[in-house]
């Protein structure tokens, strides 16, 4: 039998599953900065590896940072580069643990804004299930392990959340999660966080939102990256190693700079 074609409709329904697509948000961008970024953290990666190798665990890699500081460009990056010293590694977008979907979460902002506690609501634990994450990556920890499950959405469909979505780890030695608040999970063996420019982020990612709805109500998108940006810069203590506009990581090493 053949399969009917798709129409129109149910093709602009599709979309990418939130476990399969490491983005929440808009399609990453690559840049030098990133690839460059992510040669300079690798050997230390890799270095980590072969401990984790010869104590049977997989490597557990998280990348922090605010919005639109570059952790899943650099995330990417890195995959591609293991390769090369024939190491492969599975992405977990740390996303996957919002609570709720984009569209619930923002009017659950919303909300909390008009109650006066949106600075209460933003993060952990009320938007993000850092001790769920936690729990699945103690779980990828064992090189025995073949497979993780976490929650995921679908991309463009809001309605379609599913509660336990399989990760394929069975030929993988390396974890990399990204997510803004990374810092504060437990289990990773290399808590990596991305330094930048808050003004210049803002401006961007401001941008790019009146690019893509310009009735969109900016003053509360700034009040939200500010408060963003006070609570991610004081986890920033957490890291084993910081890229930052100094390239260097907090043993003093130089690294390369990303943005």
């Amino acid at each position: 039998d053949v399969a009917p074609r798709a129409t129109s409709r149910q093709r602009a329904l599709r979309g990418q599953h939130r476990l399969a697509s490491a983005w929440r948000g808009d399609r990453p961008r690559i840049a030098a900065q990133h690839a460059g970024a992510a040669e300079q953290l690798l050997p230390r990666i890799v270095d980590l590896q072969q401990g984790a190798a010869r104590a049977h665990r997989r490597l557990i890699v998280a990348i922090g940072g605010e919005s639109g500081a570059g952790k899943t460009e650099i995330a990417h990056c890195l995959g591609v580069a293991l390769r090369r010293h024939r190491l492969r590694s599975a992405l977990l977008p740390g996303d996957v643990f919002f609570r709720r979907p984009p569209r619930v979460n923002h009017e659950a902002r919303r909300e909390a804004d008009r109650a006066g506690r949106l600075a209460d609501y933003i993060g952990p634990p009320h938007e993000i299930d850092l001790d769920a994450l936690d729990r699945v990556l103690g779980q990828a920890v064992d090189a025995q392990t073949p497979a993780i499950v976490c929650p995921s959405d679908c991309r463009a469909i809001p309605g379609l959340r599913y509660p336990r979505v399989p990760l394929d780890l069975s030929r993988c030695q390396i974890v990399l999660v990204d997510l803004t608040y990374a810092m504060l999970l437990g289990v990773p063996d290399l808590r990596i966080f991305l330094q930048s420019d808050h003004r210049q982020r803002c401006e961007h990612l401001l941008q790019r939102n009146r690019a893509r709805d310009p009735d969109q109500d900016f003053s509360f998108v700034a009040k939200v990256l500010a408060i963003e940006h006070e609570q991610i810069q004081r986890t920033a203590v957490l890291a084993h190693m910081t890229v930052a506009h100094s390239t260097r990581d907090v043993d003093g090493h130089e690294i390369g700079r990303a943005s």
